[in-house]
C-alpha cells in the first residue's frame, strides 16, 4: 500500500503543536473526510504527543500521512495514530495540491514564533546539559567510591590481620612482580630475605598467645624499619615466619639482616 507523507513539522512550542493539528483538520477537510470523527481523533493525538514530550522545547518531527484512504500522524519513528479514513481515495492532483498548500502555509514562518521557538529550544538544550552534567557527577562519585572500595578491599586481603604488614597471598604477587621488574631492569638488583622466629612455640606456651602476638608485631615494626616505603616489602609468610623483598644487592641486604638480627 501506497505511503505518502503530507507533511512534516518539527514542533518545538505550544503554538507548533496547535498550528499542526489545524492542518491536519484542515487536509481531512480538503481531502473530504469527517471533520467530526477527526476532532475526536485529534484530541487523543494532543495527548498522546504531550506524553511524548511535544513542545518542551526539543524537536520532535511528526508527519502527516496517507495510507490508502487512511489519514495518519507518525512520530518517534513507530508511533502513530490514525486521524480518520477518507470515504474513497483523493486523487493524485488533490493531493499535489495539498502538498503544496501545507508546504506554502509552514513556509510563512511568524518572526515572533521563531524567536519564541529558539529561546525555547536554548532552554532546553540548556537543561539537558544541566542535567548531563549532574548525571556524570553523580556518575564519577560513584566510580571513584567504587574505585576507593576496591583499593580497600584488595589491602584486605593483602594485608596479615595482625601484624598489617603484606600477608602470603601478597606476597605470592609482589616477588612475580618484583621479578618481572628486575628481568626488564637489567640494571636492578634484587634480594629475597627470610626470617624465623626461634623457639616461638615455646614462648607462646610459656608467656601466653597474647604475648607472642606482641612479639610478632614487634619483629613486623622492625621490619618495616628496614625496608622503604612503597619500594620494598615486608611480609609475614606465615605462623613465625617472615620474608623481605629488597630492591638492593648482596651486600645491602645482608646489612639490612644484620640489623633484624641485632
Amino acid at each position: 500500500m501506497e505511503r505518502i507523507e503530507l507533511l512534516k513539522q518539527n514542533l518545538v512550542i505550544e503554538p507548533d503543536l496547535h498550528s499542526f493539528t489545524g492542518f491536519v483538520l484542515e487536509s481531512v477537510n480538503r481531502l473530504g473526510g469527517s471533520g467530526f470523527a477527526a476532532a475526536a481523533a485529534l484530541l487523543k493525538l494532543i495527548e498522546r504527543l504531550r506524553v511524548a514530550g511535544v513542545a518542551d522545547g526539543h524537536l520532535m518531527p511528526v508527519s502527516l500521512m496517507l495510507e490508502g484512504q487512511d489519514l495518519l500522524v507518525r512520530w518517534d519513528a513507530q508511533e502513530q495514530l490514525k486521524i480518520v479514513t477518507l470515504r474513497e481515495m483523493p486523487g493524485q492532483e488533490d493531493i499535489y495540491q495539498l502538498r503544496v498548500h501545507l508546504l506554502n502555509s509552514t513556509a510563512a514562518t511568524d518572526p515572533d514564533l521563531l524567536l519564541q521557538r529558539n529561546a525555547e529550544m536554548m532552554r532546553h538544550f540548556d537543561e539537558t546539559r544541566a542535567r548531563a552534567e549532574r548525571e556524570l557527577d553523580e556518575l564519577q562519585r560513584t566510580l571513584q567510591a567504587r574505585q576507593q572500595e576496591l583499593v580497600e578491599f584488595s589491602h584486605q586481603v593483602e594485608t596479615d590481620a595482625l601484624t598489617g604488614i603484606f600477608n602470603r597471598r601478597a606476597f605470592d604477587i609482589k616477588v612475580r612482580q618484583a621479578f618481572l621488574h628486575t628481568m626488564r631492569q637489567r640494571s636492578t638488583p634484587l634480594s629475597l630475605m627470610f626470617f624465623d622466629l626461634d623457639h616461638f612455640k615455646q614462648i607462646n606456651d610459656e608467656f601466653g598467645h597474647q604475648f607472642g602476638d606482641a612479639y610478632l608485631n614487634k619483629m613486623a615494626s622492625t621490619l618495616r624499619e628496614i625496608i622503604r616505603e612503597d619500594v620494598d616489602f615486608a611480609f609475614r609468610f606465615g605462623g613465625d615466619e617472615f620474608a623481605v623483598v629488597l630492591f638492593a644487592d648482596y651486600r645491602l641486604a645482608c646489612e639490612k639482616a644484620r640489623q633484624v638480627l641485632g
